[in-house]
C-alpha cells in the first residue's frame, strides 16, 4: 500500500495579506496576495518566491499555451500577461463587465 505524508507550506508565518486563486502549475502552488500585491509561488519544499508585483490587487491566475502567466489586475479592470523578459503586458481590457473568475 502507498503512503502519503503531507505537509503544512502555507501559515501565518509569511506574512500573507490576503490569499486567493491558488493553482498549481509546472511543479509550484501559485498564489495570488491581493492586498500585498503580488503573486508568489512556494515549491514542495515549502521555499515561496515572489515572482511578480503590482501597484494593484493581482487576483485570477492562469496561463497561455506557450507558459506565460496571465493575472487579473482587479482595481485596473485588466487581464495582465507576463512576457518572457518579466515585463507586464495588457491581454485585455475587461472594462465594466469585469468578472473575478474570467480564469476561474
Amino acid at each position: 500500500m502507498k503512503t502519503h505524508t503531507s505537509r503544512t507550506l502555507i501559515d501565518n508565518t509569511r506574512g500573507l495579506k490576503f490569499t486567493e486563486s491558488p493553482r498549481w502549475h509546472d511543479g509550484k502552488l501559485w498564489i495570488s496576495d491581493m492586498h500585498a500585491g503580488r503573486v508568489l509561488t512556494l515549491d514542495g519544499d515549502g521555499r515561496d518566491e515572489t515572482v511578480l508585483t503590482l501597484d494593484d490587487e493581482p487576483s485570477g491566475l492562469g496561463w497561455l499555451p506557450d507558459g506565460r502567466l496571465l493575472v487579473v489586475s482587479v482595481r485596473e479592470r485588466k487581464l495582465l500577461r507576463r512576457e518572457p523578459d518579466g515585463r507586464l503586458a495588457l491581454h485585455a481590457d475587461l472594462g465594466y463587465r469585469y468578472l473575478d473568475n474570467v480564469l476561474g
